[in-house]
């Protein structure tokens, strides 16, 4: 045989060995890739079941909105109960560090206590125990700004020297930063509360100095979200916060949440 043409057969019997190693190299290695997908799918697919097994139906979520509702109400009528009984002074000091307060009793709020978030009474209380020892940090947790108070909390913010914007960060640290800057009052009486579903709660509550004084109506609202009860911060309390931040003197006798939203009266 010329020795030409068996040169050329060796060469295209190297050549066609060679793309078949590369071409069988990348189907293993493309095997191998749906291997791995499959198992990582089987794996999303068993993490899916599992989610759906113990998903609660909407039924059961209702279920247990309602048995918290209705705890909080029991909570509340032993609270207002245990609050008729003994002295003025008695009254204050049997209500201090009960996840609901009885109405139409003076608390002094040096007597706060952190309660946490399970209740809008724990987290009034946990709020005055904050303002009272000047912790900014657990203040600024029990906060929720309004989207319009949000947005301007950020405008304030970056409007501020780097120094500034640095300090206070964060929107809920700029109004826990300047809400513990006014020392708050020396008592706190639950008026009344009004509830609306199992989410919402407004909070009236007189406040008055230790030095005695006329008391001043106060309106809060709350919000619950998973992890407790938040304070809902509107925009009013924020242009106040603007003030105090850039050294003007906030506005004498401002209620920072007189524009909060009220819920409708309830049936």
């Amino acid at each position: 045989m010329n020795p030409t043409v068996l040169l050329v057969l060796l060469l295209a019997a190297v050549v066609t060995w060679t793309v078949e190693t590369a071409s069988r190299d990348r189907l293993t290695k493309r095997l191998d890739v749906m291997r791995l997908n499959t198992r990582a799918l089987g794996r999303v697919q068993a993490e899916h079941d599992r989610l759906l097994r113990i998903q609660p139906f909407v039924g059961e979520i209702d279920s247990l909105r309602r048995d918290r509702a209705e705890a909080v109400s029991l909570r509340r009528e032993i609270a207002n109960r245990a609050g008729r009984k003994g002295s003025p002074h008695d009254q204050a000091l049997a209500a201090v560090g009960r996840e609901v307060l009885p109405a139409a009793v003076w608390i002094p709020t040096a007597l706060m206590k952190d309660m946490g978030r399970s209740t809008p009474h724990a987290t009034l209380q946990t709020a005055l125990w904050a303002a009272t020892t000047g912790s900014v940090a657990a203040l600024k947790e029990l906060l929720a700004l309004e989207p319009e108070a949000r947005i301007r909390a950020e405008e304030v913010i970056a409007s501020l020297p780097m120094a500034a914007r640095l300090q206070h960060g964060r929107p809920e640290l700029l109004i826990a930063e300047t809400l513990i800057r006014t020392p708050p009052a020396g008592e706190i009486q639950i008026l009344s509360e009004q509830l609306r579903g199992f989410d919402d709660a407004i909070e009236f509550l007189a406040l008055r100095d230790q030095n005695g004084g006329l008391p001043r109506i106060l309106c809060l609202r709350l919000h619950w979200e998973p992890g407790g009860w938040r304070l809902i911060v509107p925009r009013l309390a924020v242009e106040n916060a603007a003030r105090v931040v850039k050294g003007e003197t906030a506005l004498a006798g401002l209620d920072p949440y007189r524009d909060a939203p009220r819920l409708p009266e309830l049936d």
